[in-house]
């Protein structure tokens, strides 16, 4: 992933993110290093789909990134991840960014984990008699 052209960078990131995982270090590089911000963006997003601890460090690096598209995709990956360190930063995105897509992914992101954690809790346990009123609730 060290060609000369972004767009070639950026195809070979995603065809990384079909395994996040086997590509982890190069993918938290190119999020952190790259000098082009689209490509920075789309190694953000794809570790947005690893169940790794080690990526919470770049995404939280990628939350101050100077571009748009580099935050849009820390949005968008912490949707993914549910990752309850970043909710006060969606939240103040959500409100904040001068972007609009920067906000928008915000947002789903915050109701994207809200789904998931919800799903999760009604699943499990004497609890999961509620998941069929919940999902009747939500499409109504």
């Amino acid at each position: 992933m060290a060609h000369d052209d972004p767009v070639i960078r950026r195809l070979a990131v995603s065809v990384s993110a079909v395994a996040p995982e086997d590509h982890l270090a190069e993918l938290r590089r190119l999020a952190s290093e790259d000098p082009d911000p689209s490509v920075r963006a789309v190694a953000v997003e794809a570790l947005g789909g690893c169940t790794e601890d080690d990526v919470s460090e770049t995404l939280a690096s990628a939350r101050g990134d100077g571009d748009a598209r580099v935050r849009e995709a820390a949005a968008t990956a912490y949707g993914e991840l549910t990752d309850p360190s970043a909710v006060d930063w969606l939240i103040d995105r959500a409100h904040h960014d001068d972007d609009r897509l920067v906000r928008e992914a915000s947002v789903a992101a915050l109701s994207f984990a809200t789904i998931k954690t919800t799903t999760a809790f009604c699943a499990s346990g004497p609890s999961s008699k509620l998941m069929p009123s919940l999902l009747r609730a939500s499409l109504n």
